[in-house]
């Protein structure tokens, strides 16, 4: 089911080549902390066919009808290209899908690991400013792998948020990532309850393996990708 949503403005953040994209939401658009939507833009190759393009919801659900996106473009990927000439159209009214996505923010009263690789740092803003949100004292640690040092656009403002963050600065998002490497050998791994994993399908399922290996089960982890890119 589409719907409409207002872009109200575009942001890079601290030249990190990562943009926020903020928009006005229909009130009947409600969704769960953890939960992804689609844009519907035009195909750049096909001028009657249109490309979805899922994006993790980067604020809180109490955060509406105000919502952010975090988008970061990818050179070579079609997808990209595509997003990329919408952003640079006039058009501020979007087409927009229902929420969707498995994924979902455990409550403050239980602790929440996110592991996380650049732009799919979104689902570690949506969950901290949710659990600030909803009350209580939450247990909420962030790991953020990102390739330069640029990438760091909001480590202050999850800190600011109540969370804890540890951010790794590494080019390799295989299983020799500095942020990988550091689980691998993460002392108090066993005390967080629940793990959601946001990034490319490779660096989630290395992720994973590493969680696994650690003691952790499969339900307990979370990601978008054990659906779209299962293995």
């Amino acid at each position: 089911m589409h719907m409409k949503a207002r872009l109200d403005s575009i942001e890079e953040l601290d030249r990190s080549e990562t943009l926020r994209l903020t928009l006005s939401m229909p009130a009947r658009f409600t969704f769960a902390c953890g939960q992804y939507l689609c844009v519907y833009v035009p195909d750049t190759n096909r001028s009657d066919n249109q490309i979805e393009i899922p994006l993790s919801i980067a604020s809180a659900p109490g955060a509406l009808p105000r919502l952010e996106l975090l988008y970061r473009s990818t050179q070579g990927d079609p997808m990209a290209a595509a997003m990329d000439a919408y952003l640079t159209s006039a058009s501020r009214e979007w087409s927009i899908s229902e929420p969707r996505g498995r994924v979902r923010c455990p409550p403050p009263s239980t602790s929440l690991l996110v592991v996380a690789a650049g732009s799919g740092i979104s689902l570690g803003f949506s969950s901290a400013q949710h659990r600030a949100q909803v009350g209580g004292t939450s247990d909420t640690r962030i790991i953020w792998c990102i390739g330069n040092a640029r990438e760091d656009f909001g480590s202050n403002t999850l800190k600011a948020m109540g969370a804890q963050v540890d951010v790794f600065t590494d080019p390799t998002m295989d299983v020799n990532n500095a942020g990988l490497r550091w689980l691998a050998e993460f002392n108090d791994i066993a005390r967080y309850q629940n793990v959601i994993l946001s990034g490319s399908p490779g660096f989630v399922w290395n992720a994973t393996d590493v969680l696994l290996t650690r003691g952790l089960q499969l339900d307990q982890l979370q990601a978008d990708v054990y659906e779209y890119a299962p293995r």
